[in-house]
């Protein structure tokens, strides 16, 4: 699949994938990333600079990473309404075939799959922080913005050709403060780590984890080896399509990290939480919106009196606050386990 003018095309094989990856690690994607994110910079692809970011932790019990941004409440396209989490994709909106070619990255290929249209990375032209972009998956077929398996293939595919720990893809649903209802996950760098690296769980059955948190309450999967990357795909997607269909707004996290069961193991994890759902435009008033960042533990502000006076028990609540009723999680829970008993993946 050729890539768009402008676009690097990184083309991989499945021996680059791995598990295994390192704070400080940099792969040939990596570096690759970093250049091309950072040559956009300079040439003013972006909306605004970076220069009053601010990132510290949130002293607490609960390690929460604080990052502050005011541009990105003042000079971010404004968001879509969204109705509902299958809400159908619009071309009269903003979408992300749309973009000018400066602002695509990379243009990702696997020499074993048959493309039908083009996986592409593209700047965040709004970043949270530094190397913010997204992963638009099939660009050309205008899907929208939900979870499908080979979104969720490409992602973890993605995750494991960088060797950097401190890489994450998140993802967040129509109705849990997606802004464009064109399918996208969201790639950033962050050193810190954040809750979502260590947190632990319980198996519930067939692959599927129940996390030990109610801030909010999710579910998690794990990803041992590169070959098992599409069996996790289908597990994490029929879990996703369910909850779509049924009108749950949801939000996903893919990092590297330890195991939900057993800490001493370093695998790829998938983390993903059923949410209330959030109707209209995405707001930038609220003191912090409850989206895939904040789930993971990397809390946005945008203004210096919540970055100075947020406590941790605050954000707690408000995190406990988006998560479904017990009741309704647990019905959820037995709904995802009798789907994937029926699958026997």
């Amino acid at each position: 699949m050729r890539a768009r003018l402008g676009a690097m095309a990184y083309i991989y094989t499945e021996n680059l994938l791995k598990i295994s990856a390192s704070r400080l690690g940099r792969s040939d994607f990596d570096e690759k990333f970093h250049a091309k994110w950072d040559a956009a910079m300079k040439a003013g692809v972006f909306r605004y600079d970076l220069s009053e970011v601010q990132r510290k932790p949130l002293e607490g019990p609960h390690g929460y990473q604080l990052l502050l941004n005011p541009k990105r409440a003042t000079d971010k396209r404004p968001g879509q309404s969204m109705q509902c989490v299958d809400q159908a994709f619009d071309n009269s909106k903003f979408h992300f075939g749309k973009v000018k070619p400066e602002e695509i990255l990379l243009t990702v290929e696997n020499v074993n799959r048959i493309a039908s249209a083009r996986d592409e990375v593209i700047i965040n032209a709004s970043p949270a922080d530094y190397g913010h972009s997204l992963l638009v998956p099939e660009v050309e077929k205008h899907l929208n913005q939900k979870l499908t398996e080979h979104a969720v293939s490409l992602a973890l595919e993605v995750i494991c050709l960088s060797s950097s720990s401190s890489f994450r893809i998140a993802f967040n649903s129509l109705c849990a403060y997606a802004s464009v209802n064109h399918q996208h996950l969201h790639c950033f760098y962050n050193e810190t780590a954040l809750f979502a690296d260590t947190v632990r769980g319980t198996h519930a059955q067939f692959g599927l984890y129940d996390l030990i948190s109610d801030a909010p309450h999710g579910y998690g999967f794990e990803l041992h080896e590169v070959k098992d990357i599409s069996r996790v795909a289908r597990l994490v997607t029929l879990c996703a399509k369910h909850m779509t269909e049924n009108n749950i707004a949801h939000c996903m996290v893919i990092c590297r990290g330890t195991s939900f069961v057993d800490p001493s193991k370093s695998i790829v994890k998938v983390l993903l939480w059923p949410c209330a759902k959030v109707l209209g435009p995405k707001r930038t008033d609220a003191v912090f919106n409850t989206a895939a960042f904040e789930m993971a533990g990397l809390i946005l502000l945008y203004d210096k009196k919540s970055y100075e006076t947020l406590t941790d028990e605050f954000a707690y609540e408000r995190l406990k606050g988006c998560s479904l009723s017990e009741c309704d999680f647990n019905q959820l829970t037995q709904q995802l386990v009798e789907l994937l008993r029926v699958q026997q993946l």
